[in-house]
């Protein structure tokens, strides 16, 4: 069980006391935990496939992706996506 993980059971146990409800964004808690609790999901690849195409267009070859903690799941994700969608346009990643 991560750290992240663990505050976001502490936060769902308070938010049922209080009835106060939380919204989470790209990660949830298990269903049942908290009846207060709302979880968005974004849709990473349509987003991210928006923007090259749009950098694309306008003439860039090299694309940099800024996600924070690289040892998140989500910063990985992305990054994964960001690659295969340059690669598909024959466009490089900025690893620096």
């Amino acid at each position: 069980v991560s750290v992240h993980d663990e505050v976001l059971r502490c936060v769902s146990r308070e938010m049922q006391l209080t009835q106060s409800p939380i919204i989470c964004v790209d990660k949830g808690i298990h269903k049942g935990e908290s009846e207060n609790l709302s979880v968005i999901c974004t849709d990473d690849r349509s987003g991210l496939e928006s923007a090259v195409e749009h950098l694309r267009v306008l003439g860039h070859q090299r694309v940099a992706l800024l996600t924070g903690q690289r040892s998140t799941q989500i910063a990985n994700r992305r990054g994964e996506i960001l690659q295969s969608l340059l690669s598909e346009r024959g466009m490089a990643v900025d690893e620096n």
